[in-house]
């Protein structure tokens, strides 16, 4: 007999109640499709290592290390290195920029990957257990779904845990939900600096191919071409040095076997190599190029090869100052995100409630509170462990969900870097010298 994946899906929620280990196991295979095989392809080996989609950068570099032995032997870091330039030098991305959905309930219901349910899948269990454990020992007869008797000892006493925990409920609703959208305002401006970023890229290289100086025919010179070529290698080289020094799954690329392999790539020359190499430490690597540009820009204005009047020269350098300073915000992110006690505190007022949950529940729900316990869990939890994610929005600290595919952003900006170039010298005008 062959089940449908919603039906073996239903099966396998509620084996979690019976077996976690097999109900995981099962419920895991009804959703495949979100993993996938990371593969390293260095010198005619391939080596796969399991990664979820969107998986963020600690987990990515936590599968370079093949041996799990905590370090990556010079094997390790080869097909590291060969993976990475892969990543920075591909033009479209085998994953989304964030996990995707669709508006329908039923689909909703039956995702895992990316959702709560992945997340608080265990402290449900533990949750529904303890409570399970509570009824077991406190009720007196039958298993009932009635209120247990009010005047039996042990019941007045979780009566008293129940009038404390409503205290706690409302306070910690209130701070939860406030958390949540703190930290999501938090993941939506890491991700909107991201785009933006792309987007002074993109202006860069179109103001360039609009500026650049061209012969009698309409066509660009081929000192111009030469600037238009450099620049647009540059600010990929910019984009990819940024998010190596923010990405840890892509710090690779600032060893020099790194370098070496994205000289090989045709990512940079071998003199920018050397200059690199000699201007300081890796994290700052992305302004050392980052003021290349800007150099070469002036240049090209002083020996004629780009046109344009002041207003040309204040743009593109504004345009330039702008992206440095959304690469700085994205850099200074991870340090200025939230302030320890506010999580710390937020941490511990979830965790007192729902440790008290299962005994709070019990005197006024019976049986109930064993289902309800582990919904409590979800439903707070959940909302903890999502607002934690949406603090992480590159998975560096290792979050499960909410992971921005960086590949994305270094996708698209490298295959439309030669769009626009192209795009100048094929438009359809008739072009005169000026």
């Amino acid at each position: 007999m062959v089940c449908s994946r919603p039906v073996v899906g239903g099966l396998a929620w509620v084996l979690l109640l019976v077996s976690p280990q097999e109900g995981a196991s099962l419920l895991a295979s009804t959703h495949s499709r979100a993993t996938r095989p990371l593969i390293y392809l260095r010198g005619g080996e391939v080596v796969a290592a399991d990664l979820k989609r969107n998986a963020g950068a600690g987990a990515r570099y936590r599968a370079y290390d093949i041996n799990k032995d905590g370090v990556l032997d010079e094997k390790e870091l080869s097909l590291a290195v060969a993976t990475a330039v892969q990543r920075v030098d591909q033009m479209q991305s085998p994953d989304p920029i964030i996990i995707q959905f669709t508006h329908k309930a039923a689909w909703l219901w039956r995702r895992w990957r990316g959702t709560a349910f992945e997340l608080v899948w265990r402290p449900m269990l533990f949750s529904t257990g303890v409570a399970g454990l509570i009824e077991l020992l406190v009720r007196d007869g039958a298993h009932t779904f009635s209120a247990p008797d009010p005047t039996v000892a042990m019941v007045q006493r979780l009566l008293t845990i129940n009038t404390a925990w409503q205290v706690l409920l409302s306070l910690t609703t209130f701070v939860l939900t406030f958390f949540l959208g703190q930290t999501y305002n938090f993941w939506r401006s890491m991700f909107s600096e991201g785009r933006s970023i792309q987007g002074r890229l993109h202006d860069t290289n179109l103001l360039l191919a609009a500026h650049a100086v061209r012969d009698e025919r309409g066509e660009y010179k081929p000192e111009a071409r030469e600037l238009l070529t450099d620049v647009g290698r540059n600010l990929h080289l910019v984009h990819t040095m940024f998010w190596a020094s923010r990405d840890v799954s892509l710090s690779v690329l600032h060893t020099p076997e790194g370098l070496k392999q994205m000289v090989a790539q045709g990512l940079m020359t071998q003199d920018e190599r050397n200059r690199l190499e000699s201007c300081g430490p890796a994290p700052g690597r992305w302004k050392v190029v980052c003021a290349w540009i800007m150099t070469r820009v002036a240049v090209a204005r002083q020996q004629g090869l780009l046109i344009g009047g002041p207003g040309f020269e204040q743009t593109i350098l504004a345009n330039l100052c702008t992206m440095r300073g959304k690469m700085g915000t994205i850099a200074d992110g991870p340090n200025d995100r939230m302030p320890l006690a506010y999580v710390h505190i937020v941490q511990v007022l979830v965790d007192f409630l729902l440790v008290l949950a299962p005994a709070a529940l019990y005197p006024k729900m019976g049986l109930l509170a064993v289902p309800l316990s582990g919904v409590i869990v979800f439903f707070y939890r959940g909302l903890l462990e999502l607002s934690k994610s949406f603090l992480d929005p590159w998975g560096n600290d290792g979050s499960e969900a909410q992971n921005v595919n960086i590949d994305v952003l270094l996708a698209e900006v490298h295959k439309d870097t030669p769009l626009w170039a192209n795009a100048g010298q094929c438009a359809p005008i008739s072009w005169k010298a000026a």
